[in-house]
């Protein structure tokens, strides 16, 4: 038998008849918990109730609502929307209760939409919702397991890099406010939608302790772990102080913000003058600022929080480590083995 504790109540886990049982005890006691855990296994090997004693799951769409206002005290509402859109497609295709959607059920809504001719990244976050959704479910002892959902290959990547001649050759010709725009993301690793809602107020750009160029502060993200402080680089630095406004860093001729589908369309345009294809889009600045300063051996979990990134896991899909940066991180390791070991002789 096991025991966990989660959201300060223990919870026990243990098998029986071949099935899992996974319960909450709604106690903070351990020792209560143990009590209980063992009345319930005893009460359901004795067959006085049975395993199938829990209610039956809910759909899918039943359950929606419930998950997604579990969400919003740590997500943005743009997070929200993403979440609503996916699980709008997920509610038209999966009409079954939650403890009846299996591999063979999940297969069978992949292979549905792929007929009718959905792309795989799209997909794939479809299938990335409904995981996150059968995983909370499983935590609120709705689930007794949840199975595992793969997400498919073929998913075209953001794994392009912005090369130093590239970023040269745009920055000659891209109009502003896109260029302003494109050296903030790039040496910020800002995503677009929190450069844009940038106002003047979370721009700080006298020096501060460890920043001599100032900083930024992003105040909100897709998850808890986006609201973060940005050094700021020299350029990004003369690029603000070159700005002027009182409300939004990118303030368009009617006083709001900028929208994304406004960036983008300037950024395409500027990409095909340059004959760049079309795998360059405007994330790959922050995709490229990752990268650089993944090679700078930066500690993991700095290079975290300057992400904005709530896992480390997160992290991995962006950094590509290059021979060169590992022989650094040996190097660095030499240095330390090599002072130690003198530490030890002299001592």
């Amino acid at each position: 038998m096991k025991l966990t504790k989660r959201g300060g109540v223990y919870w026990y886990e243990f098998r029986i008849e071949n099935r899992r049982v996974r319960e909450s005890t709604k106690q903070n006691s351990r020792k209560v918990a143990e009590t209980m855990a063992d009345a319930r296994k005893s009460e359901l090997a004795a067959g006085g109730i049975g395993v199938a004693r829990r209610r039956s799951a809910p759909t899918l769409k039943a359950f929606r609502d419930r998950f997604v206002t579990s969400r919003k005290a740590e997500c943005t509402a743009s997070t929200i929307a993403y979440y609503e859109k996916h699980l709008d497609r997920l509610c038209e295709g999966i009409a079954e209760p939650l403890d009846r959607i299996d591999k063979t059920r999940i297969q069978d809504y992949v292979n549905g939409r792929l007929a009718e001719g959905c792309n795989v990244g799209y997909l794939n976050r479809d299938l990335a919702v409904l995981r996150t959704l059968l995983r909370y479910a499983e935590g609120e002892g709705v689930l007794r397991s949840v199975p595992s959902v793969r997400l498919l290959k073929g998913e075209k990547s953001r794994d392009y890099v912005v090369s130093a001649d590239t970023e040269a050759a745009y920055l000659a010709v891209a109009p502003q406010p896109l260029n302003d725009l494109f050296v903030l993301l790039i040496d910020t690793g800002l995503r677009l939608g929190e450069a844009l809602a940038l106002t003047w107020t979370d721009i700080e750009l006298p020096a501060a302790p460890g920043c001599k160029h100032g900083v930024l502060r992003v105040r909100e993200g897709k998850s808890k772990a986006a609201r973060r402080v940005v050094p700021l680089t020299r350029r990004v630095h003369l690029m603000l102080a070159g700005r002027s406004g009182s409300g939004f860093v990118f303030e368009s001729r009617t006083g709001g913000a900028y929208t994304k589908t406004t960036m983008d369309h300037l950024h395409v345009k500027v990409r095909a003058g340059l004959g760049i294809g079309k795998e360059f889009v405007l994330h790959n600045c922050r995709h490229t600022f990752l990268t650089r300063l993944a090679s700078t051996n930066l500690n993991p979990f700095a290079f975290r929080a300057l992400a904005g990134h709530s896992d480390l896991r997160i992290t991995d899909r962006y950094v590509h480590t290059s021979n060169e940066a590992a022989g650094y991180a040996l190097a660095a390791l030499d240095e330390i083995n090599g002072r130690n070991q003198k530490l030890l002789t002299n001592g």
